[in-house]
């Protein structure tokens, strides 16, 4: 809602979700993809002997492209369609109550909440480490405010974002970084153990320069990504406007400042 009315320039999310917000009317554009979850969302099940059954009510933290792509994927090695079963949305934490309580046999949801799940009987029967970048993060932005933005603002931003990951990397600084994770990305009633937080770091893939450049060029790749989606919703009767690849993406920006890092010169 605030990248769509103007409260914030860019948005740092799920590419799936910058799909649901142009299939809702928005126009966007997809600056990059940065990362990727690796596990750290799940499909988690009371009995994993029966699995998810025709007809079953799955619990989602989101009805958005971004988690239909990781149930997709799920339902059709179960010769299931997400047809053949009823979605019910909930947040994280209402997820977790009703899954303990038996109102629903599976849920899709993200850890720290997932982890909670499985200390109370949960099974993960599949993740988005199961179907490698089936649920990637990017930059979004409305067409019309990307137009307002000078290119070397935009450059700057993304100059900072190498910067970040370069400081996360770096041994020196895993104290503090730890400290950060645990008081915002992770925060929760009590602080997790360096343990628990280093196993939630792990099931996260934030792309290293070599990755961000051959994911953000290479056609098999982010492209092919935005493009599985679409037919996904149409196979299942959801498109409801049209886009493709080509029209939602455009990471000339970013390309530009890993090119102009690789030779040492980036933005100030």
């Amino acid at each position: 809602a605030a990248i769509e009315n103007k409260r914030v320039d860019l948005g740092m999310d799920m590419v799936g979700n910058f799909i649901g917000m142009q299939q809702k009317g928005s126009d966007i554009t997809i600056i990059g993809e940065f990362d990727w979850s690796h596990g750290g969302d799940k499909v988690l099940v009371k009995d994993a002997k029966a699995g998810t059954r025709k007809g079953d009510t799955i619990g989602i933290y989101h009805n958005d492209p971004a988690v239909l792509m990781l149930l997709d994927r799920y339902l059709a090695e179960r010769k299931l369609r997400l047809a053949d079963v009823t979605l019910a949305e909930y947040d994280p934490e209402q997820l977790t109550g009703h899954f303990i309580t038996g109102r629903f046999s599976t849920i899709i949801s993200y850890d720290p909440h997932a982890m909670q799940v499985e200390r109370d009987g949960g099974v993960t029967l599949a993740s988005t480490a199961r179907y490698p970048g089936c649920m990637p993060e990017g930059l979004g932005v409305r067409r019309d405010v990307l137009a307002t933005i000078p290119r070397e603002d935009l450059a700057k931003i993304l100059t900072g974002w190498l910067e970040g990951v370069k400081w996360m990397n770096d041994p020196a600084n895993r104290e503090e970084y730890l400290q950060i994770l645990n008081q915002k990305t992770f925060s929760g009633p009590t602080a997790y153990s360096d343990d628990e937080v280093s196993k939630m770091l792990a099931n996260v893939r934030i792309h290293d320069r070599a990755t961000l450049l051959s994911r953000n060029t290479d056609p098999a790749a982010l492209p092919a990504f935005v493009d599985d989606v679409r037919r996904m919703l149409s196979d299942n009767g959801l498109l409801k406007r049209e886009f493709s690849a080509s029209t939602l993406i455009d990471t000339r920006v970013l390309v530009e400042v890993l090119e102009r890092e690789a030779k040492g010169k980036p933005a100030k």
